[in-house]
């Protein structure tokens, strides 16, 4: 559900599965992001906050919702 990575360049070094563990902490604490816990336990905070926007921009959010919402249905 999320966008790949970008054809040509270098290959992505952040592990994307790590990404959305990252978001639920942040919105299951009520963290900042700068409080984010360092790496091993989360990529750093500024990279979840750049895909997290990039994410946002590309619509993949909205996406995922609504296939959640259709699988609950």
């Amino acid at each position: 559900m999320l966008p790949p990575a970008k054809p040509g360049g270098r290959p992505r070094s952040t592990d994307m599965r790590r990404l959305p563990d990252a978001l639920f902490y942040i919105v299951r604490t009520g963290c900042q992001w700068r409080h984010l816990p360092p790496p091993p336990a989360f990529p750093p905070w500024p990279t979840v906050y750049r895909y997290f926007r990039a994410f946002l921009e590309a619509g993949a959010w909205e996406g995922l919702r609504h296939h959640l919402v259709v699988m609950l249905r």
